[in-house]
């Protein structure tokens, strides 16, 4: 709230009363400043103000772009978990007013039902005005508030203009953390505080709104007193439901959206995926997406719904409609758009009409394929209309905030239902929406235009509870590898047991099959649990959490072997997958599965190998080569597809000659070569192994290629007994290794930085760690890591970086 008018201030001032029942920390100046500031005061650092700035923009209001922070149910108050000492520092302050702040605590596992009285209240600051401003606060001004023990609540009471230039009176309201106590008659509109969490900087943020919210110059916008809390030890108080602060970069373009979450569209999902690769069809790219105007909306009914502009005004929307939709899933028609401030994209859409049933690609499925983790769902009402919304953590660190609801299509109103599992939308005509945003401010916004757009055709309802929907247990990540299955849990309920019903192939070929089995889970808020699967291909996971009836569902998926040819030139006469039998092979990255394919053709045949399901291309930035068990009575052309091709012609290719009898082969990288005859790149990531045979109308190919054990490698990967130093600048000891292993540099450093990161290049485990006695080597355990191959990079002292890697085994 910002100065308000004099005769605003003087009518509202014939409200204040003294009040000489609160308790104080201790004695304060004539202008209401703490005698008790702790010495020094904290240096606030930059990155938390522009955090808050960002997390609380001036005049944008926090119903509007920011509504999860009031009405997902996230925590208001402290919560102490150990016993600790607690502090307020004081941040900025953006009111007219001079308001007060104080506190009052209770039992967690008793919770006060009405209003504290003034003696159960402690008053932190007195007059809560900066210097300048009416007050003597200034930026870092901290305050103990106590020590506190485990199952202390720590609620807090803004005084609105509390402080009458000698003493703290009653002021205008007192709004208190607890939306319940608060003096509003319309029950949304009770909240007056939010708390943000820094885990960079270990504190939680507090802003307040000091405005009787159903007055009309509030601007809600919660920054009118700001500060921070800190404790003795950030893990002392609560930190799992209070509302994150983590914004993404960049978001991932709505052209590679809404695909591939149910096992029976893998093989369509792989032939889209060569079909973009071949033509170069790259909608996600801004440079390739025609800018979104009012001429565009014109060219699809569906881009009405969508505004020219993000929050700031100062956005541009580009299109990046994908017709995969149209072509492979069960759209009828579909509109994208992407949301760019200069170059950097910060919000996409998607919408796609389907007929007698929803949309059946979940966003929350197919991202959770492509290496996502989800990091939190819950309701949020936007518009005043209830629905679902998901935190999500990308392959790559992006952080996406996200929105799915359909509108089943009615006759005098339409319906607007966001619900979890796909499952539970009844049958109909529905427009499906997609959205997803780097911040809540750039999503919300997005949905507030849609939302008016669709009620002003005609009337538009939902239903205000939903949360029977919303899973408390919910899979956060899931990866398989090796037979083995690997399920992250979030369980927000203290659940201790669900039962998980999954249904499973072996191969790309084969039926699915069932397994039911009960977890038993601690109860803790994050768990992973690893069970063998046996050599699966791919299978839909679906948990149920049989104390409130919610369940949550997860596809997973291996990367897929398929067949591309044109069915006029080629005649195949049978196509097998060979199911995984035999144990991989523990020192190279293998891939399960082989392939067999008799086949003529006159044309091009393809057999390819996606690595990794979905969109993500294998990191082999520390492979060398690539090696397969091949026979053959044909040449065939074995190509190395990389993420960042973009003539078709031009990726990296070898031609294999005729193996009568079945050979384990091994081509180095530097040996493929492009269309030009030369090999001046590098290969980093390979997003697709292909094989092909080509034949003529004259020549046709009458041929046999069955390829199996195929595998990435680096013959320097596991070789230590020969290990020369002026070549190598880092290696490990044992490797592989079980429980631990000893990394060696070739110099001296005190300390040195580890990162070890899998091979989609998500870091998974970062500490500064002291060097052994000879203050050349750390020794790393293995319980940080799941069994199998990663990489890790060491910085020491000096700043120099070493570069390795290892294999866990069981």
């Amino acid at each position: 709230m910002k100065k308000i008018l004099l005769s605003t201030i003087l009518f509202l001032a014939s409200w204040c009363f003294t009040a000489q029942n609160y308790n104080y920390l201790g004695t304060y100046t004539a202008d209401g400043t703490p005698n008790y500031l702790e010495t020094p005061g904290d240096d606030v650092p930059a990155s938390t103000l522009e955090l808050i700035n960002n997390a609380l923009p001036e005049t944008f209001q926090v119903p509007t772009y920011n509504p999860h922070y009031i009405t997902s149910g996230y925590d208001s108050d402290i919560y102490v978990t150990q016993t600790t000492d607690v502090y307020m520092t004081f941040v900025d302050e953006g009111a007219g007013f001079r308001n007060v702040i104080g506190f009052y605590t209770y039992d967690i596992n008793n919770p006060p039902a009405t209003a504290p009285s003034d003696e159960e209240i402690t008053i932190i600051f007195p007059n809560n005005s900066k210097w300048g401003s009416g007050g003597g606060l200034q930026t870092g001004d901290k305050v103990k508030l106590g020590t506190f023990n485990a199952g202390t609540g720590i609620g807090f009471i803004l005084i609105s203009n509390g402080w009458d230039g000698n003493q703290v009176t009653y002021g205008y309201w007192r709004l208190y953390s607890n939306p319940n106590f608060n003096p509003e008659t319309d029950v949304s509109k009770r909240h007056h505080n939010v708390l943000i969490k820094d885990n960079d900087n270990e504190l939680i943020i507090l802003g307040y709104e000091d405005i009787h919210r159903e007055h009309s110059w509030c601007d809600h916008d919660f920054n009118d007193a700001l500060y921070y809390i800190t404790a003795t030890n950030y893990t002392d108080i609560a930190t799992t439901n209070i509302v994150s602060s983590d914004t993404s970069t960049d978001v991932y373009s709505a052209n590679l959206g809404g695909f591939e979450s149910k096992g029976d569209l893998s093989g369509k999902m792989a032939l889209k995926n060569i079909n973009r690769l071949k033509t170069n069809k790259k909608a996600t790219a801004k440079q390739q997406q025609q800018l979104f105007n009012t001429h565009a909306r014109s060219e699809n009914d569906l881009a009405i719904y969508f505004p020219e502009n993000g929050m700031f005004e100062l956005e541009e929307a580009y299109i990046s409609t994908s017709t995969d939709l149209i072509n492979y899933a069960n759209a009828t028609n579909v509109f994208s758009v992407d949301y760019y401030l200069d170059d950097e994209r910060v919000s996409a859409a998607l919408v796609t009409t389907t007929e007698s049933k929803i949309y059946d690609h979940a966003k929350h499925i197919c991202d959770r394929l492509n290496g996502s983790t989800l990091k939190d769902v819950r309701a949020v009402t936007i518009n005043g209309h209830r629905m679902i919304f998901s935190i999500i953590e990308r392959d790559n660190g992006y952080i996406e905030y996200t929105v799915s609801f359909s509108i089943l299509q009615g006759d005098t109103e339409n319906k607007l239902l966001s619900l979890w599992n796909i499952g539970d939308y009844p049958t109909g005509a529905y427009m499906n929406f997609q959205i997803w945003g780097k911040s809540m401010g750039q999503l919300s916004h997005l949905i507030n235009h849609i939302i008016t757009k669709l009620s002003a055709q005609k009337t538009l309802v939902s239903a205000s509870n939903i949360t029977q929907h919303i899973p408390t247990v919910f899979i956060s990540s899931a990866t398989y590898k090796n037979k083995q299955l690997q399920l992250d849990f979030i369980n927000k309920s203290a659940t201790n047991n669900i039962t998980l019903n999954a249904n499973i192939r072996n191969t790309e070929q084969l039926d699915f099959y069932n397994i039911n089995q009960e977890i038993s889970l601690t109860g803790k808020y994050n768990e992973s649990i690893t069970f063998e699967t046996g050599f699966m291909f791919d299978g839909g996971f679906a948990i149920l959490n049989k104390e409130n009836a919610t369940y949550d569902n997860v596809y997973l998926a291996d990367g897929t072997w398929g067949i591309d040819y044109n069915a006029d030139k080629t005649t195949v006469n049978s196509y097998v997958i060979h199911e995984q039998i035999d144990a991989l092979n523990e020192t190279v990255y293998q891939m399960e599965r082989g392939a067999l394919v008799d086949a003529t053709t006159t044309g091009t045949f393809n057999l390819f190998r996606y690595p990794l399901p979905g969109d993500l291309a294998l990191n082999t930035e520390d492979f060398n080569s690539i090696q397969l068990k091949i026979k053959n009575n044909a040449p065939v052309v074995i190509s190395l597809v990389t993420p960042d091709i973009n003539d078709w012609e031009d990726r990296w290719t070898y031609t294999i000659p005729v193996h009568e009898e079945e050979e384990l082969i091994s081509i180095r990288f530097d040996e493929f070569k492009n269309q030009a005859g030369s090999n001046n790149g590098s290969i980093d990531a390979i997003k697709m192994i292909m094989l092909s045979v080509h034949g003529t109308e004259e020549t046709p190919v009458d041929f046999n290629l069955d390829v199996n054990e195929v595998a990435f490698a680096n013959n320097t990967l596991l070789s230590t007994t020969t290990f020369d130093l002026k070549k190598h600048a880092v290696f490990n000891t044992p490797n592989p290794f079980k429980t631990s292993t000893i990394i060696h540099i070739p110099q001296e450093s005190n300390r040195v930085t580890l990162e070890v990161y899998d091979l989609l290049g998500r870091t998974i485990y970062k500490e500064v760690l002291n060097t052994l006695s000879n203050k050349k080597s750390i020794q790393y355990q293995s319980s940080k890591t799941n069994t199998g191959l990663y990489f890790y990079k060491l910085t020491d002292d000096a700043n120099n970086i070493f570069k390795g890697k290892f294999m866990t085994v069981d």
